[in-house]
């Protein structure tokens, strides 16, 4: 039987090729044990506070899993999710109206996003329709989602009390 390292490859994920040929990444256990857990303890030590929200228990949230498991943001998303003991929902391909549909029916406090989505939520008519009021909390990453558009959300949504960008 082989024994597994620490050191061992785990994911070969591919770059995105923006500055030229997308390239696999070597990404080794370690490399994602550490992503996960550096992840979880910003969202406890930072994120989660700034909610001021001492009843927050991952365990009675919702997490829309849209974002695309074969890339890094979606699938640590997924093994956050699974990790915290938080209730998935899957969707098999991002679609506005289901996703718009599934906030609504779900309740979710928290959203991890990219910047389209971002922009969607902030300008999309169709928004109107729904009851996005769970939500609190936001992230998006993968991509600059700029402060214009940042700004225009948090004007829109009045009651997300934390938002985060990186890339």
């Amino acid at each position: 039987m082989y024994r597994l390292s620490p050191d061992d490859m785990a994911l070969l994920p591919y770059s995105s090729g923006t500055t030229g040929s997308p390239k696999g990444v070597i990404l080794t256990h370690r490399n994602f044990a550490t992503m996960l857990d550096i992840i979880n303890r910003h969202f406890d030590d930072n994120v989660v506070s700034k909610l001021g929200d001492s009843s927050w228990d991952y365990h009675d949230e919702n997490m829309l899993l849209m974002l695309p498991f074969y890339h890094i943001y979606g699938f640590g998303l997924m093994n956050q999710t699974l990790i915290k003991g938080t209730t998935g929902i899957i969707f098999s391909k991002f679609e506005p109206t289901l996703f718009l549909r599934a906030i609504q029916t779900y309740r979710p406090k928290m959203l991890m996003l990219v910047p389209p989505i971002l922009l969607l939520l902030t300008k999309h008519p169709s928004t109107l329709n729904y009851d996005l009021s769970s939500i609190q909390m936001v992230l998006t990453g993968a991509a600059p989602a700029g402060k214009d558009l940042c700004d225009e959300f948090l004007n829109k949504y009045k009651q997300v009390r934390y938002l985060a960008q990186g890339t």
